[in-house]
């Protein structure tokens, strides 16, 4: 049993920042305290390395990658209710990068309507959709034929959007049968309040290859030796050490992965937790910040009551529906092809997204991995995905073994009134009209094979084949875990800077608007500890 805070001797060893994790928010907050040129930062990271591992250089690989023991938390759910009773995975990146170094790599702003409402949570105009067109500049190096009066040129972010070849073209194409307009830039139409549009797929990286928020942001400060800069992989943390007297963070105690010993490191500012909307409350939990009952339960001296902290998990659902052509499709290598937004209401908001993709005939039953040769390819894969569920979970400790899994309940399709998993429903049957489209089925002579042709896809068949997307946020959530600032209520010194902020899922994949969250709380550490503001360096 390892028990926090067993056989740890403190080391002078001290750093004025530590961040904890390297994923996709914590590279950022990372980028931006080096930019101040001043203090030290040390970044502690779980997992392996991931700079040049051939196993994450492709977008392709994230399937495979993804459930590898070597470079993934392969967290599992308690029995989940509303899916009769399934237990599911919850797939976490575990390595330098994070999930942004394993996942499909997809950038999507979301609606407008998503941003506007953080903003009413959080009481902070500055969250409004209109007033993040800055944040935005610094994060995106957009497509070259993106609406450049709202997206960003030379961002950080490397990204690109799949080439127009005549597979893609006929999937966009296609849209109309089934009512979905295409158009180039679907962060350009959704800011412009669009629905019901389909286009091809946008992802962070250059030719296939991903860039992570590791690679992107520290990348150049790792290969250099950035004398303000010291990252240690597979190094466990296991509590952020905090003087119950001041309440101020202290230090950071991790283990060693390589040799099992205990380490403490001091924090003479502040100690950033990126460590994903699993492992942050987790952490914080462990380190005496949380639910009294739950902290007490375990034998934890409660530090700070702050009941917030590993509620409101929520995370995006999908239904998968797969069309058998007559021969092999002509897929590019990348993992998706196009994406559709629409909204189940006339004029409302964007409230799913159907990923459209190629799969090789034997792999539909799961996720396909790797791409082996195109011949394969003969299943159109459509992932029918609810955007906004209203399910919340929840993430407790249950013990303090540090190693103990804790539960997780996503409480996927178990909102008492029964209303995610009749949209949920209503997704599925939109897919299946636009994979039923003519143009696809007069091209490819599609059979649908999942469901089969005739079968009903009501409540039960929906609970019984829905999958959860590994897009876990709001456990540390803005408005309730933490101020505006970003900073843990409850206690000093320490702030949160991954999903785990974001209080419910936005209109497609969370990357972005984590992305989000991170340059704000970089740019306000920036300012506090330096008297101005500091750009993230942007890409030439």
């Amino acid at each position: 049993m390892n028990v926090v805070g067993t056989s740890a001797a403190p080391a002078a060893e001290s750093f004025d920042f530590i961040c904890v994790g390297s994923g996709m928010g914590a590279s950022i907050v990372a980028k931006k305290l080096l930019d101040v040129k001043k203090y030290s930062v040390l970044v502690l990271e779980a997992g392996v390395e991931s700079l040049h591992a051939p196993e994450v250089e492709y977008i392709d690989t994230q399937v495979l990658v993804a459930r590898g023991a070597k470079f993934a938390w392969n967290f599992t759910t308690i029995p989940e209710p509303g899916l009769l009773g399934k237990t599911t995975e919850a797939l976490f990146g575990r390595l330098t990068g994070g999930s942004s170094a394993h996942n499909s790599g997809q950038w999507t702003r979301g609606s407008p309507e998503d941003y506007n409402e953080y903003a009413k949570l959080m009481n902070d105009s500055s969250w409004e959709y209109h007033n993040l067109k800055n944040v935005f500049e610094q994060l995106e190096a957009s497509p070259k034929d993106s609406d450049f009066s709202l997206r960003g040129k030379r961002g950080v972010f490397p990204l690109t959007r799949v080439d127009s070849d005549d597979y893609t073209s006929r999937l966009l194409k296609a849209g109309p049968d089934a009512g979905y307009e295409p158009v180039v830039d679907y962060n350009s139409a959704l800011g412009k309040g669009k629905t019901d549009v389909i286009s091809p797929f946008e992802f962070v990286g250059v030719e296939g290859r991903r860039s992570s928020s590791y690679e992107a942001n520290l990348g150049d400060a790792v290969r250099k030796g950035n004398k303000y800069l010291t990252v240690r992989t597979q190094a466990f943390v296991t509590k952020i050490i905090i003087d119950p007297q001041t309440k101020r963070a202290t230090g950071v105690e991790y283990r060693d992965e390589t040799t099992g010993q205990i380490k403490i490191v001091q924090v003479k500012k502040e100690v950033i937790v990126g460590a994903g909307a699993i492992n942050t409350p987790k952490i914080l939990q462990l380190s005496g910040i949380g639910n009294p009952d739950l902290l007490e339960k375990h034998g934890i001296p409660v530090i700070a009551e702050n009941n917030a902290v590993g509620e409101n998990l929520s995370n995006g659902m999908g239904v998968p529906v797969f069309y058998l052509a007559n021969r092999a499709l002509p897929v590019r290598t990348y993992y998706n092809q196009a994406v559709i937004w629409g909204s189940l209401k006339d004029g409302g908001r964007v409230d799913y997204e159907i990923m459209v993709s190629g799969r090789r005939q034997a792999q539909w039953g799961a996720l396909a991995p790797a791409p082996v040769g195109l011949e394969q390819y003969r299943a159109i894969h459509l992932n029918a995905i609810l955007s906004n569920p209203k399910a919340r979970g929840h993430v407790y400790i249950t013990s303090a073994d540090v190693d103990a899994p804790a539960e997780i309940l996503n409480n996927y399709l178990a909102d008492p009134l029964n209303e995610d998993v009749e949209k949920l429903r209503q997704v599925a049957e939109h897919a299946i009209e636009y994979g039923s489209s003519r143009l696809l089925a007069s091209e490819y002579s599609l059979k649908r094979v999942i469901p089969a042709e005739g079968q009903v896809v009501d409540h039960d068949y929906v609970r019984r084949n829905a999958v959860g997307l590994s897009h876990h946020l709001g456990t540390c959530s803005m408005g309730t875990c933490v101020d505006s600032s970003f900073s843990v209520r409850g206690v000093k010194g320490v702030r949160i800077g991954d999903g785990s902020l974001i209080p419910f899922q936005p209109a497609g994949h969370p990357m972005a608007v984590v992305a989000v969250a991170a340059t704000k709380l970089g740019n306000l550490l920036a300012k506090e500890y330096s008297g101005h503001h500091i750009k993230l360096a942007t890409a030439e």
